[in-house]
């Protein structure tokens, strides 16, 4: 298996990833950054929503992580994205979600699977493409974009479940060694910096680097920058279904 799906190899820095123009299905053109694309996974990117932009109700194919930059009246269900916030999204495979509204101004946010799969329908007009499965999480949480002096090291974003799923919040202090949580009995987990920087194997990873760490790979050991500390999000998906 390729050794980035398998195991921890490095970030990837954002002028690491690659610039594409991809068309929608309602021929809309959205600048995407794509960060992991080898199959069978993982599969990370960033899209850059035009301004005064819709993404109407839909789905996909596989459990999905996301992580919206906040911006001048975005908004997720007609709850606002504020530009001093972050928004948390994950829903299951098949789990309807959205809209979702770009403002005055174009919204960026990542998209995370653990596999590469492009599989969409849209709602009402794919309904009778949903498949039934056990699961059928929709779930976002908001966070400030720069956390707090009293934010702790490791917040807890979502709550894990017995199937895996997890997100937090992971800070370290200047200069601090720090890892983030294992990813055994998990799906496997992104890491994606969103302040500070940190260093690995001699090699400083600013904001938007975005690392993946699977469910047999122990976790990487990284030094918080020694000016701005760094500050972390992490997300880990649940086992397949049919996983022990």
């Amino acid at each position: 298996m390729d050794p980035q799906i398998a195991t921890f190899q490095s970030f990837i820095t954002h002028s690491d990833a690659t610039p594409e123009e991809n068309t929608n299905a309602f021929g809309e053109t959205r600048k995407v950054d794509r960060y992991f694309t080898r199959e069978p996974g993982p599969y990370g990117f960033l899209v850059t929503m035009p301004r005064r932009n819709v993404i109407n109700p839909h789905f996909h194919h596989v459990d999905q992580f996301q992580l919206f930059y906040g911006s001048p009246g975005a908004n997720y269900k007609g709850a606002e994205i504020a530009p001093d916030q972050l928004l948390l999204h994950y829903a299951d495979a098949y789990s309807t979600y959205g809209p979702i509204h770009s403002g005055e101004q174009p919204l960026e946010f990542f998209t995370l699977r653990a596999r590469l799969d492009r599989g969409i329908g849209y709602i009402p007009k794919d309904r009778d493409r949903l498949v039934r499965t056990s699961r059928h999480r929709n779930i976002y949480r908001d966070h400030p974009l720069a956390p707090g002096p009293d934010t702790p090291a490791l917040d807890v974003i979502i709550e894990p479940d017995a199937d895996g799923i997890a997100a937090y919040r992971l800070r370290g202090q200047p200069g601090e060694i720090m890892s983030p949580p294992s990813a055994a009995g998990t799906g496997g987990q992104y890491c994606l910096l969103v302040n500070g920087a940190v260093t690995y194997q001699d090699r400083q990873y600013g904001p938007r680097s975005l690392a993946w760490i699977g469910p047999d790979t122990p976790a990487p050991s990284l030094v918080a920058d020694p000016d701005r500390g760094a500050d972390l999000i992490v997300m880990q998906f649940p086992k397949p279904p049919n996983a022990s």
